[in-house]
């Protein structure tokens, strides 16, 4: 589970869902603190009833719809209307609160990632939930789906879903994916590579007294097989590791790919 979390709040529905998402996962000690930035460039959206409302009355009641949506679900402590661009003021506001989630919807684009969920997730140092347009609801988590393998991002994503099932007594499915352009020798010390990790998380989810993991090792394009296995078992949040970004790339190329696809909520975690 996570204890402080950071919403950010621009009154779509997507960044509403990520209100609800923040509040599935936060822990009984957990505290939401919901940001809604005056950022021009990417304004709040408007309320239909309101007539040419300024910036700071959209973000004051973009907040309080997102506050009536979590309910009595988490303790929100804090609702803050921020200024300037959106990224410096969500990054500001993580530091200052020590945030280990950083929940948001992934923007209003259908063609990928919007610039500002992309932005954050190549530059917090925390966890970064991002749901996807289209996603208005989140329902109760049973099943948690986990990209895992050999390195320090997957491993943690590996970890925060054994932390975050026994808080929801959720079920953990742990897949690792191993490339179909390796050479057949290779294929095959892949193969045995990811079994033998994929022995370890099960071992140790059982040491934490969690039921055994579902395990599967599927062959093919990472972020690919990670989409249908997340259909296959019905999961309703996918963890990742952020995997290695490069300059002209948000984060490592799976964890981009998924931003812009998961059906789920996704949570892209660092070491």
């Amino acid at each position: 589970m996570f204890e402080r979390i950071l919403v950010a709040i621009d009154g779509s529905p997507s960044s509403f869902a990520a209100a609800l998402f923040a509040a599935s996962v936060a822990s009984r000690r957990a505290t939401l603190h919901l940001l809604c930035v005056t950022d021009r460039r990417s304004p709040p959206l408007a309320s239909p009833l309101a007539h040419e409302p300024s910036l700071e009355l959209r973000c004051e009641t973009a907040l309080a719809s997102a506050q009536a949506a979590v309910g009595k679900r988490a303790a929100v402590a804090e609702l803050r209307v921020g200024e300037g661009r959106a990224l410096p003021a969500i990054l500001q506001m993580e530091e200052e609160i020590r945030a280990d989630l950083v929940c948001l919807g992934s923007g209003r684009t259908r063609l990928g990632i919007g610039s500002i969920s992309a932005a954050v997730a190549r530059e917090s140092r925390a966890a970064v939930a991002i749901l996807r347009e289209g996603i208005v609801s989140v329902p109760r988590i049973e099943r948690i789906a986990v990209g895992v393998r050999r390195g320090p991002t997957a491993l943690a994503a590996a970890q925060r879903a054994f932390r975050l099932a026994e808080g929801t007594f959720a079920r953990v499915h742990l897949c690792s994916v191993v490339s179909d352009r390796l050479p057949a020798a290779e294929l095959e010390a892949a193969r045995a590579d990811a079994k033998a990790l994929l022995a370890e998380l099960q071992a140790e989810a059982e040491d934490r007294g969690l039921p055994p993991p579902h395990a599967e090792i599927r062959v093919g394009d990472a972020a690919q097989e990670l989409l249908l296995a997340v259909d296959d078992w019905r999961a309703d949040v996918l963890l990742v590791g952020a995997g290695v970004g490069r300059s002209l790339r948000p984060m490592g190329r799976v964890a981009g790919r998924l931003a812009s696809a998961c059906p789920c909520p996704l949570v892209i975690c660092r070491a």
